[in-house]
């Protein structure tokens, strides 16, 4: 179906329902096609459980403050702080590790 976006605009209500029931509906514009009207498709699949089972470990309790070198590594620039990486180093796993010691990775 094509209708004209004056047209689409007044029946927009209907032209929802029609595309979800999965009529393809072109918008023109003084004849030529502008947009096309589509239902979303929810792709929503279910994570499975235990996927980074074993691959991270957390020492420590999670409740207490974060370090402030570890705030200003995540958030550069916040009250002051500067991380303490340069801009152009590349992040390493074992570099977190060794400055985040409430975090490792599966082979650290």
């Amino acid at each position: 179906m094509q209708i004209d976006i004056q047209e689409a605009g007044t029946k927009l209500s209907r032209l929802i329902s029609s595309a979800q029931n999965g009529e393809d509906i072109i918008i023109t514009k003084d004849g030529k096609p502008v947009a096309r009207l589509a239902p979303c498709i929810e792709t929503r699949s279910k994570r499975p459980l235990g996927l980074f089972r074993g691959k991270v470990t957390i020492h420590g309790d999670l409740l207490e403050p974060l370090p402030e070198e570890i705030i200003a590594d995540f958030w550069p620039g916040v009250e002051g702080k500067r991380s303490s990486r340069t801009s152009g180093q590349a992040w390493k796993a074992n570099d977190f590790s060794s400055r985040h010691p409430h975090f490792s990775l599966a082979g650290d």
